[in-house]
């Protein structure tokens, strides 16, 4: 396992991911936040998976959403949320004093999901009132988050839907702890 900057130099960088090694290809490691975006933009896949959990969709919560209409978010969420991301890590104009935490919410403990919710620093975003993406991590003592999964929100609760998610936050949080890594010091090589 190997734990990689996102978007900027180690020394900057408040955003990691995860290199699992079952994620390795011919060019090497593949960090799971870029693994996510890559699968919520392959719209095959996406409609695929949609169209085997269409009964998730005809869930009331949902509102009758269609697989199309779903597509259209998950493309459009995976975007911003790139943008999003990319924009505070490298200080872009507008994004000089957020923090990654501040669009992060507590999914119990030190674990951390993407918040959605804070809609005013969601660029063309204020209309997605119920967001179908998830990305997990685990913030370290200093504020560093380490990204460790995510997935595609088709129920209210998600309890069934994460339970790979939480074996991937445990794993890793365990390397962490053997690792001896507290903060981003002890991510830095």
């Amino acid at each position: 396992m190997e734990i990689i900057p996102i978007f900027t130099n180690q020394e900057d960088c408040n955003l990691w991911a995860v290199c699992y090694p079952e994620d390795a290809d011919d060019q090497g490691d593949y960090d799971i936040l870029a693994k996510l975006i890559d699968v919520w933009n392959d719209t095959e896949k996406v409609q695929t998976f949609l169209i085997n959990n269409q009964t998730a969709l005809a869930d009331p919560f949902w509102k009758g959403m269609t697989v199309d209409q779903a597509l259209t978010q998950i493309q459009r969420e995976a975007e911003f949320l790139e943008n999003e991301l990319w924009s505070i890590e490298t200080k872009q104009p507008g994004f000089e004093n957020k923090k990654l935490d501040s669009i992060f919410q507590p999914l119990h403990n030190n674990k951390y999901s993407i918040n959605f919710d804070n809609e005013s620093h969601r660029k063309g975003k204020a209309e997605e009132k119920k967001p179908l993406l998830r990305i997990y991590a685990i913030e370290l003592d200093d504020g560093t988050l380490v990204v460790t999964g995510g997935g595609i929100k088709l129920t209210r609760d998600m309890e069934d839907e994460i339970e790979e998610e939480k074996d991937q936050l445990k794993r890793v949080q365990e390397y962490l702890r053997k690792q001896g890594i507290i903060g981003k010091d002890g991510l830095i090589v």
